[in-house]
């Protein structure tokens, strides 16, 4: 994993994987799921949208042509990401 990355991680979610009770529960077997970063999440969240919503330019006005393939991208990411506990999701 880019160094980048895992500083960005270790300072927004420290709190919580320095955390004894999420420690003790690694420990234990549990796994830890980490999302893909949505370069588009401020302009989805302006609009009030869902994911597919934003993707399929459903907004009013719609996203812009690169904040949407930024979310379909992301989309598949998250696919990807989360394939092997998929059957663990709602």
């Amino acid at each position: 994993m880019d160094d980048t990355i895992q500083a960005a991680r270790g300072q927004a979610f420290g709190p919580v994987t320095r955390n004894r009770v999420f420690r003790d529960q690694m420990t234990a077997g549990a796994i830890c799921l980490w999302m893909p970063r949505l370069h588009a999440a401020s302009a989805v969240e302006l609009k009030r949208a869902g994911f597919a919503e934003a993707r399929d330019g459903k907004t009013t006005p719609p996203l812009g042509l690169f904040d949407r393939a930024r979310v379909k991208l992301w989309l598949e990411a998250m696919a990807r990401q989360f394939q092997g506990v998929r059957t663990w999701m709602p």
